[in-house]
């Protein structure tokens, strides 16, 4: 693992433990603490990355928290995946995990819990009354959270998810209760063809969080470097625009060995860091 800590880096670039998804939750915090990282996002994505469980079962959260008690990092979100929706899930049990997950972030202070903007476009019913029934679950979501003092965000537009373009973002703005924020990934912006910087200035208002991923078109799996992202250019507009935030970089790019997580964490850092400075 390459060595960071003699190196600055900002205090707003956080890591998400998806980028160690291969790893136990221990040991993905203690490499990205080792890094020189000052917070961590974790990841309860299912069936990708469960470092937090996206289920909420007691006991893997009772495991996770002993963890988490013994980290000396910020954590600045939890990005979870618990059900969608627009799916055949039962929402009840999608407000029990959230709650759940709620009482969990709330003992870590952590402030924040990201949720899906839903699965795919379903067949059954139509597109509006989808991100209706989506902002609605979102909705009641943000109530559950607000009990325990964490805030309920949505990552939107996500390419692979139901509300993935533009259009299909303001649609959901529309519906959604304003109190919900967005979250911004700058690879879910360039792969559908758009240009993240332009496309900031539209969603600057609504941001509560920025991932950082590098894309190219229909792509969203690139490490920094490897797609054609202007990130300069990018964070001066963040700036300009008053976002203040933290940036996650989240470096889970399925087509890279595991074995070079390290040198591209480290590698994405070296590139980053003095367009933050």
């Amino acid at each position: 693992m390459l060595n960071l800590t003699n190196k600055r880096i900002p205090q707003q670039l956080s890591c998400s433990t998806v980028c160690f998804r291969d790893r136990s939750l221990a040991d993905a915090l203690k490499t990205i603490e080792a890094m020189g990282f000052q917070s961590v996002d974790l990841a309860a994505l299912a069936g990708l990355c469960e470092h937090i469980p996206p289920q909420a079962e007691t006991h893997k959260l009772t495991a996770a928290s002993i963890v988490l008690k013994n980290s000396t990092l910020r954590f600045t979100s939890i990005n979870a995946d618990t059900g969608s929706f627009n799916s055949d899930i039962d929402n009840n049990m999608i407000y029990q995990r959230v709650t759940k997950l709620s009482r969990f972030a709330s003992e870590h202070q952590i402030p924040l819990i990201v949720l899906t903007s839903g699965e795919k476009e379903q067949p059954d019913d139509d597109v509006v009354t989808q991100i209706r029934c989506v902002a609605e679950g979102l909705a009641r979501c943000y109530e559950l959270g607000a009990a325990y003092g964490v805030e309920i965000a949505v990552e939107a537009p996500h390419f692979f998810r139901l509300v993935n373009t533009p259009e299909r973002v303001n649609l959901l703005d529309k519906l959604l209760d304003p109190r919900v924020k967005f979250i911004f990934d700058t690879s879910h912006i360039r792969a559908p063809g758009q240009n993240v910087s332009l496309s900031y200035q539209s969603f600057a208002k609504r941001t509560r969080l920025i991932h950082l991923r590098d894309a190219v078109d229909g792509d969203i799996r690139r490490v920094i470097g490897d797609g054609d992202i202007n990130f300069r250019d990018f964070f001066e507009t963040a700036a300009s625009l008053g976002y203040d935030g933290d940036y996650v970089l989240e470096l889970e790019t399925h087509n890279s060995p595991f074995a070079t997580k390290d040198e591209e964490v480290s590698d994405a850092v070296r590139r980053l860091s003095p367009l933050l400075a």
